[in-house]
Parts: C-alpha cells; structure tokens; sequence
C-alpha cells in the first residue's frame, strides 16, 4: 500500500485543499518548501500527499526550487487512493473541479 506520494501543481493551496476533502482530513503548508501543501491523514501509517509548487526539482539532496523554468506540462504520474467518501460525493467533487 502507499502512504505517501508527492507531485507538482499550478495551484498547490487549491489542489491540497480538494485533496484534504476527499480524503476527510485537513491540509497544512509543507514545512521549508514556501508555497507547498500536504494533506495529512494523522492515521498510523503517516498517510499524506505532498503538493510542491510547479517549479520545484525534488533531489536526494532535498527540495529546490527553479525560478521562471517551466513546469513539465505532462507526465506519468498517477495514483490509487482509498477515501473514506461514497462514489457520489467523489463524482460530485470532480464535476465542480471540473
């Protein structure tokens, strides 16, 4: 099972914000990273998602962000999340996020 998973976003306040909801949690701004959000579950597992700013480069050496680079406007990224909500209120919030 995977209990963490970090990604970029355009918006990462409003991307976390939509997160924390499906999952029933709250989000916080991600300590030492200006701009990034988690959304945190609190269980036993450390269960979070990570949402980075558009222009940040995760490396071994930790975050670092790349001013005025773009941002990859494609990738491979996916995920697989188990949520405490019905399929209605999930299809609910993806018609209003569009």
């Amino acid at each position: 099972m995977i209990h963490h998973i970090s990604f970029p976003a355009n918006d990462p306040r409003h991307v976390a914000d939509v997160l924390a909801e499906l999952m029933d949690v709250r989000n916080y701004p991600f300590p030492g990273v200006p701009g990034s959000f988690i959304a945190a579950s609190g269980d036993p597992h450390g269960t979070a998602i990570e949402v980075h700013v558009a222009d940040m480069l995760l490396e071994p050496s930790g975050p670092r962000c790349q001013p005025n680079q773009p941002a990859p406007h494609r990738g491979a990224f996916h995920m697989f999340l188990s949520v405490p909500l019905s399929r209605e209120q999930v299809e609910a919030i993806g018609r209003r996020e569009g």
